[in-house]
């Protein structure tokens, strides 16, 4: 049984309410709000969209960094591991959303458009006009929270709704390449593929068997992964497998071995050489420097 080095924060836990959202202002500064102790990596079990439009710092997601700058949005996915450095002051939102109230979804919209998010970077840049939109649709889902009323729940979705279209907008993509309900065949194809390599990527499938799971060839696939996040599906299957080998390092107390099994690889060998190949050295190395950085 794995060992949690890195916490996972519950949405239960840490939102003593049974509304399965929440959102909340953010107006003060870096030391007001981690009060000099930054919250060290830890991963979350809901959806988390904060909206900085005012803020500096650094945002670590799954290792990779991200400049926390004004008008930034950050689209986090349940289990990501990340760390928050900020400096100076901060003005924003963070709104948070249960995997229960995001499954509920009528249509699959919620669902759908947050899987659009994890296809692509989790971080990106707003124009001043197009934030002003966000931040009055944030500020109807803070009024809406305060004030409950008959269909708080319905409302509160419809707003989340709304927002989530901004930021699709803002991602100056049209409504039509990528409807909320996944009617464009290229996104509902992505969102598929993302769902059977979270599904076997242990299980090391090579891309021809993802492609024939998708009525696909391994040419075509490989254009729509190209032409989505401008990755081929070689390089999303091993980034998902990197990925949660990071996180098994740090997140637990397995050993380099256990790890290697727990990814289906069938020596450890293999597990250092792919290892060593996607990150330019060896587990045991990462393992004792992310420790070391913890410190």
């Amino acid at each position: 049984m794995e060992q949690e080095v890195i916490q996972l924060h519950r949405f239960e836990d840490r939102f003593a309410h049974e509304e399965p959202f929440n959102i909340r202002q953010i107006r003060a500064s870096a030391q007001q709000i981690d009060q000099g102790h930054p919250l060290p990596p830890h991963r979350h079990d809901f959806y988390e969209i904060c909206l900085f439009g005012k803020a500096r710092g650094v945002h670590h997601i799954d290792w990779q960094p991200y400049p926390i700058q004004d008008r930034a949005v950050f689209v986090l996915s349940p289990e990501a591991v990340h760390l928050v450095d900020l400096q100076g002051e901060v003005d924003g939102y963070i709104i948070c959303l249960h995997k229960g109230f995001v499954l509920a979804s009528p249509d699959a919209s919620l669902p759908t458009a947050l899987a659009f998010f994890e296809q692509y970077s989790p971080f990106f840049t707003v124009a001043g006009p197009d934030f002003a939109g966000l931040q009055l649709t944030a500020e109807q889902l803070l009024r809406e929270a305060a004030s409950p009323a008959i269909g708080h729940e319905v409302m509160f979705r419809a707003y989340v709704q709304v927002l989530l279209i901004q930021l699709l907008r803002c991602r100056k993509l049209a409504q039509e390449e990528v409807a909320p309900a996944g009617k464009n065949q290229v996104h509902e194809k992505m969102v598929l593929f993302k769902a059977l390599l979270e599904e076997h990527y242990k299980e090391h499938y090579s891309v021809q068997q993802y492609a024939a799971r998708l009525a696909l060839s391994t040419k075509q696939l490989n254009r729509l992964c190209k032409q989505s996040s401008g990755k081929t599906a070689s390089a999303l299957i091993q980034e998902r497998l990197n990925a949660e080998s990071k996180r098994l390092l740090y997140n637990t107390l397995l050993s380099i071995k256990e790890i290697s099994f727990a990814l289906g690889f069938r020596e450890p060998s293999h597990f250092s050489h792919f290892f060593y190949k996607q990150n330019g050295l060896f587990p045991h190395f990462f393992r004792e420097m992310m420790l070391n950085a913890k410190e």
